[in-house]
């Protein structure tokens, strides 16, 4: 019993920086409508979990991206994007969500692999000043300046626009697999920090929030969109230290090589549960439906994206 809760551990401790602001971003925005994206024939799906199963099954959490791309492969499929996230930190900057009760200043970061992503396609942002992506950025692997889209709330309380600076960290602090006790307040200070890189970005284009069917969402303005291929250096540079990091203290235990697999799965295969699959037809949503669960079950199944909350869940 003791080594499952170590495991667990070690793979919510791996994860948590992805996870530390779902609550945040639920709890403060508008991401509780239910209002229709386009109709009720929404032609986007992602993959969920399958409720009908036993949480104790080993491979409930395991997406493999080779999953994704067989999906990607069936007739009714138009295109796919990732949208992968991430978490980094600036102690200096303003908040629009500022929380006292988080002990660092979080700002999400999304990554876009075009330049009509989702939320501007389905209009949930707009750009208000500026540019989106362009094909060379969104094809870049190493950035002087990382070029990204910032909400108006975040551009006018740190008083920035299209051409300002700033930049991000990329943090990774020492966090014990098993301990009952952990105090966040004694875990994320100086004498903690295993290593950080910092980031520079270039704003390029600033966003405003739109209404949907008369209700202001708000769930975005937080969100710092960038391209992906940025977003996964940063995930991988913070993955690769947190485990080896955890290895240098943990790899004589004999769960150790257990962990060691799960990271290697989970590195390479982090695109494969963020994946939006655009359908080139709404009407043939049975037919996608049916061909995607039968790669996916009994893990994993898609759902039909038709509201906000869907859209942004994660």
């Amino acid at each position: 019993m003791k080594r499952k809760k170590i495991i667990k551990a070690f793979l919510f401790v791996i994860c948590s920086v992805i996870f530390l602001y779902t609550d945040m971003i639920v709890g403060q925005s508008t991401l509780k409508i239910v209002n229709q994206l386009s109709n009720e024939f929404s032609p986007m799906a992602k993959i969920t979990f399958n409720p009908n199963i036993n949480v104790i099954d080993p491979n409930y959490e395991k997406v493999k991206l080779e999953q994704v791309h067989e999906i990607a492969n069936l007739d009714e499929v138009q295109e796919i994007e990732y949208s992968l996230d991430f978490v980094l930190f600036n102690q200096d900057l303003k908040n629009p969500y500022d929380d006292p009760n988080t002990p660092l200043n979080e700002f999400i970061i999304i990554g876009a692999s075009n330049s009509q992503f989702v939320l501007l396609k389905e209009e949930l942002i707009l750009l208000k000043e500026g540019r989106s992506f362009n094909e060379e950025e969104l094809m870049n692997t190493t950035f002087e300046k990382v070029p990204v889209l910032i909400s108006e709330e975040f551009a006018s309380i740190n008083h920035l626009t299209v051409g300002s600076d700033f930049c991000l960290d990329n943090s990774i602090y020492f966090i014990p697999l098993y301990s009952p006790d952990l105090d966040s307040e004694k875990l994320y200070v100086d004498s903690n920090l295993v290593t950080k890189e910092t980031y520079n970005f270039n704003v390029i284009g600033i966003f405003t929030q739109n209404k949907i069917n008369g209700i202001q969402v708000t769930a975005f303005s937080n969100h710092i969109f960038m391209p992906e291929t940025f977003v996964e250096l940063a995930r991988n540079f913070y993955f690769t230290n947190a485990h080896n990091a955890h290895k240098k203290v943990y790899q004589n235990e004999s769960w150790w090589d257990e962990i060691e697999e799960g990271y290697q799965f989970n590195l390479l295969n982090q695109k494969a549960s963020t994946t939006l699959f655009i359908l080139k037809d709404a009407t043939k949503w049975n037919d996608f439906e049916a061909k995607a669960n039968a790669i996916l079950m009994p893990s994993h199944q898609v759902k039909r994206i038709s509201t906000v909350h869907d859209l942004v869940e994660r």
